[in-house]
Parts: C-alpha cells; sequence; structure tokens
C-alpha cells in the first residue's frame, strides 16, 4: 500500500487565509473609505456653500439696509441745510440768486461740511443757481437730477441712486420752504465709489462690487488685481456671473474662486446697476481640505486597524487547523499518543475535542483489526495444518483397515490395530474441530 504525501511545511503566503483575509479587507475597506471621503467632500462642499450663500443673502440684506441708513441720512443732512435761515434768505433774495458765484461759493461750503460729493440748488422753478463740476472735465448733471429736482420743487422730498457721468450716486433732495411757498430746493450728492465699497464690505463681511451701465465697476472692495479679474469677466457680458437674483453660486474670477451673486442694486436703481457680492472662497477650500486630511488619516488608521484585526483574527482561526493537521501527521506516523489541543473559541474547542476522540477510536478500531488479522491468519494455518493432517490420518486408517483384513481372525494383533485405528478417528475429528476453527 502506497504511503501518503505528508502535509506541507509551510503555505506559501498568498495562499494562507491571512494574506486573502487582507486583500479582502484592502479592496473592502478602501471602495468604502473612498466612498466615505468623497460623500464626506461632497456633503462638506454642500454645505459650506450652502451657508456662503446664506452669508451672501444675508449681506444683501445688510446692503439694503446700509444704502437705505445712508439715503435717510443724506435726506435729514439736505432737510437741515434747506431749514437753516440763510439759505432760505439767499433762494428769497433775487439779487443774491441770481448771482451765480455766490451760489456755487455755497453750495461748495454746504459740500464741504456735509462731506459731500455733489450739490446743487434750484430756485423755485427748478432753474440751477449754481453750476456744479464733478472730476477733470465736468459733468451734465440736468438729465440724471431733473426727476428728483422736481420731486422737490412739488415738495416732496426724495432720495435715490442714479448714475451721473459712469459714476453711481446716492442723491437726496429737499424742498426749501416759506410757510407754503417753495423758494427752491437743495439736492446733494454721495459718489459710491471704493471707499463706499470697502466701508459696506466691513459691514457685510463680503466683497461688494457696484456695477454701472456699460458692465463698468464704479466701486469695489476687490483687491486691484480681484477687480481687474472681475473687470474681464464682466467685458464677456452682464450674464457671465449668472442671471440677477438667481442667488449665490460658486465661480471663478480670475485664479481665484468666489461664491458669489448679482444683484438689484436697489428698488428704483438706474438702468444697468447691479450689486455684486463675493466672499472668497479659499478659507473654506483650506478648511475642507483640513477636513479631508484629518478624514484621510483617520481612515488610514481605520484601514490599518483592521488589515492588523483582520490578520490577527485569520491567524487566531487558522491556528487550530494547522494543530489539527500538525497532530494528523504525527498519528499518521504512528504517534498515536498526540493530541490536539484544546484552546480558543468555542468552535475551535469543540473541533479539537472531536479529533481527539476520533483518534482514540481509531487506535481502538485498529488494535482490533489487527487482532482479527491475527486470528484470520492463525485460521489458514490452522485449516492448512488440518487438511494435511487429515490427509495423512486417511493413509494411516487405510492401510490399518487393510492390514486388519489380512490377519486371521483371533490374531492378537487385530486388537492393536483397532486400537490404532481408534486413535486415528480421534485425530480425525480433532482435524474437523482445526477445520471449523478456520472457516469461522
Amino acid at each position: 500500500m502506497a504511503s501518503l504525501p505528508a502535509s506541507p511545511r509551510a503555505i506559501p503566503w498568498h495562499r494562507r487565509l491571512e494574506a486573502r483575509v487582507a486583500a479582502s479587507i484592502t479592496l473592502i475597506a478602501g471602495i468604502a473609505l473612498l466612498a466615505m471621503l468623497g460623500a464626506a467632500g461632497e456633503v462638506l462642499t454642500r454645505y459650506s456653500l450652502n451657508r456662503s450663500a446664506d452669508s451672501l443673502i444675508a449681506a444683501r440684506q445688510a446692503f439694503s439696509q446700509l444704502v437705505a441708513t445712508r439715503a435717510l441720512s443724506a435726506a435729514k443732512e439736505a432737510r437741515l441745510i434747506v431749514e437753516l435761515p440763510v439759505f432760505r434768505d439767499a433762494l428769497a433774495n433775487l439779487d443774491t440768486a441770481a448771482d451765480a458765484p455766490t451760489m456755487n461759493q455755497m453750495a461748495e461750503d454746504y459740500c464741504s461740511k456735509l462731506g459731500a460729493n455733489l450739490c446743487v440748488v434750484s430756485d423755485g422753478r427748478g432753474v440751477w443757481l449754481d453750476r456744479p463740476r464733478i472730476g477733470p472735465h465736468g459733468i451734465r448733471l440736468i438729465e440724471p437730477l431733473a426727476s428728483i429736482v422736481a420731486d422737490a420743487r412739488n415738495g416732496v422730498g426724495a432720495s435715490r441712486l442714479v448714475t451721473i457721468d459712469r459714476d453711481l450716486f446716492l442723491v437726496a433732495s429737499e424742498p426749501a420752504r416759506f410757510g407754503r411757498e417753495i423758494l427752491g430746493t437743495f439736492t446733494v450728492g454721495f459718489r459710491l465709489d471704493d471707499v463706499v465699497a470697502r466701508e459696506l464690505a466691513s459691514v457685510t463681511h463680503c466683497e461688494v462690487s457696484l456695477v454701472c451701465r456699460g458692465n463698468r465697476i464704479c466701486g469695489s472692495s476687490l483687491p486691484s488685481a480681484a477687480r481687474a479679474a472681475l473687470d474681464s469677466v464682466l467685458a464677456g457680458g452682464r450674464n457671465v456671473l449668472g442671471a440677477r437674483d438667481a442667488g449665490p453660486a460658486l465661480r471663478q474670477i480670475g485664479q481665484a474662486a468666489y461664491v458669489g451673486g448679482v444683484y438689484t442694486l436697489a428698488a428704483q436703481a438706474p438702468e444697468g446697476a447691479e450689486l455684486v457680492l463675493l466672499q472668497d472662497w479659499l478659507p473654506t477650500q483650506r478648511a475642507l481640505r483640513q477636513i479631508q486630511i484629518s478624514l484621510a488619516a483617520l481612515s488610514a488608521l481605520m484601514f490599518a486597524v483592521a488589515i492588523c484585526g483582520g490578520v490577527v483574527f485569520s491567524r487566531r482561526t487558522t491556528l487550530p487547523l494547522r494543530n489539527l493537521a500538525h497532530a494528523a501527521d504525527k498519528i499518521a506516523t504512528g504517534e498515536w499518543s498526540e493530541r490536539v489541543p484544546v484552546h480558543g473559541p468555542a468552535e475551535a474547542r469543540m473541533m479539537a475535542e472531536a479529533f481527539n476522540r476520533m483518534t482514540v477510536a481509531v487506535r481502538q478500531h485498529e488494535d482490533q483489526l489487527r487482532q482479527a488479522q491475527k486470528m484470520e491468519a492463525v485460521g489458514r494455518f490452522a485449516g492448512g495444518v488440518a487438511h494435511d493432517f487429515n490427509n495423512l490420518l486417511t493413509a494411516m486408517l487405510g492401510y490399518a483397515d487393510l492390514l486388519s483384513d489380512s490377519l486371521p481372525a483371533g490374531d492378537a494383533r487385530r486388537s492393536q490395530i483397532a486400537e490404532i485405528e481408534k486413535a486415528g478417528r480421534s485425530a480425525a475429528s480433532l482435524t474437523k474441530d482445526l477445520l471449523a476453527f478456520s472457516r469461522s
């Protein structure tokens, strides 16, 4: 009978259960962690965008309140001027009102005291009594201010945003009364330029840009490089930054990313005037990147722990199997005293105890088999001896019968031959017993 091959002493690492567990954990955990990082990044980005959108909406409301506050303040300042006796006397005195240099000087003095960029004085008929100039080339003021001066001349103070010479102004006009008579009007204007945009940005906590007719930036709190980039973007068309009042979105302006939106500047803003609010996305990007790095580090740690735990678990699982294989090899060489250590999980202990019981039972059955084989060999030997001895007895009994028949009756030797035949028949009975034993 050929001998069975022995179990290999060392299993290649790539064929072990630990390697397969490690590979499975690597695949499953890797996919799960990548999905988690992607989902976390998407959720965080969406949350940050929503927060930025809420901030821009709040900034839009704050801007509207600031503009309303400034308009109210401008109207109060204009009302203070028209209530001055000196101002009303100047309008009531026809000679003074007709003196353009005097009226220009008075208007400039009031502008200087109010910190305004524009002051216009008109009489009760709406005729301008001064000739204000803004900038090196002067401006045409009549058309943009005509409606607001007309409202004041009709006794209704008004304030609104107007575009003058491609610049944006917050203008307030108030009537000067003497009793029920309208003596004239006083109009004050404040340019909404970079200085105002920076002040608004400090309050709204985002970058403020005021866009006038022709997609021109009237005022902005952006640095020069970012402002130039925004100018380039606006040169591509009004809808490049999105539809007006469509809500904030992530936009690329130059080399920087901003969460921004385009809004209506005011309820009665001039045509083409818009408000662009931008919030730098870089700090949020850095925070998101830091969160992603932290999540990646935590994921890597969890991944390493999972692999180590999986390998340790698989080794603890395969240790009883290795012990079982070792004991089986020992028993195969005839060391029946070898036993599988009973330790580890309940299933492993149950398997070890069952194997040890099986070893004892197999040893008992092998002893019984060997005993049976010995008895079978003895039986075959006894049968062979019985056959041979029976053949000899047959010859002996036959010759004894012949010898007895050849002697005369009463011969004394016939009794001796009878004894020989009796002994032969006894021996034949014994051989029958041996044959019966060999066949059992």
